[in-house]
């Protein structure tokens, strides 16, 4: 789900310098709506808890299984009743066959933290090694991490600032 929002940062930079015109195809359309779901914030308290290292550990999972290109285990790191779930196996299987990308994640803060969730903002960055026009760019998010059994997985998103790079 990380890597995700680095391709949506750059679908959205063409829209924007191209008049509103974006591609048609759905992948396009899928990283469109996979930005626009939103989360409701649940009031929690911070906490420090040996479960640190596993929730920030996901992360680091998951931006693996995204430079290797595995889908199954970037899946993996996914809540399965995570809101965009079947939509982001579809979306990042089509990245994989479009894109060569490089997903490097800095700045991992977990900022509250339950139980069952935790909120953990990260900075993102994806640049394009092989592919059609992307544009490279970092992205400041929160990460909405719950619960699923004994492991913590990715619910969502929200992104806070989007930073296009330019050479």
């Amino acid at each position: 789900m990380v890597a995700l929002i680095g391709l949506a940062g750059s679908v959205l930079h063409y829209k924007r310098f191209t008049g509103g015109r974006i591609m048609r195809s759905t992948f396009a359309k899928y990283l469109q709506l996979l930005l626009m779901i939103s989360v409701v914030l649940i009031p929690t308290t911070s906490c420090e808890s040996k479960s640190d290292n596993e929730i920030t550990s996901v992360i680091y999972k998951n931006i693996e299984a995204a430079n290797a290109e595995d889908i199954d285990g970037y899946m993996a790191t996914l809540h399965p009743k995570s809101p965009g779930f079947d939509i982001t196996r579809t979306t990042m299987v089509s990245g994989f066959e479009m894109y060569d990308l490089d997903y490097q994640v800095t700045n991992i803060n977990i900022i509250e933290q339950t139980d069952q969730l935790a909120r953990v903002e990260f900075v993102l960055t994806t640049r394009k090694l092989h592919g059609p026009d992307f544009v490279d760019n970092t992205i400041v998010a929160i990460a909405i991490i719950k619960k699923d059994g004994d492991k913590w997985k990715f619910y969502n998103q929200e992104i806070e600032k989007i930073e296009y790079l330019r050479e």
